[in-house]
């Protein structure tokens, strides 16, 4: 099994983690914005926090 999945985006396709919550928007985003030099990992309640609400409204917006 690979550890990386294919995500692409309007400037093409980029390799995400597997298991990472967030997607090719975030992480060029990370790459292009280092604006305190911490990593987000270092955060990892605040990431799951935010993926929980994205699913959230997500799931208002268009439910299944």
């Amino acid at each position: 099994m690979t550890k990386n999945r294919i995500e692409e985006d309007s400037l093409g396709p980029r390799q995400i983690p597997r298991e990472a919550l967030w997607g090719v928007h975030t992480a060029r985003a990370l790459e292009n914005f280092p604006i305190t030099g911490v990593p987000l990992a270092s955060f990892p309640e605040l990431v799951r926090v935010r993926c929980i609400n994205r699913r959230d409204v997500r799931d208002i917006v268009a439910p299944s």
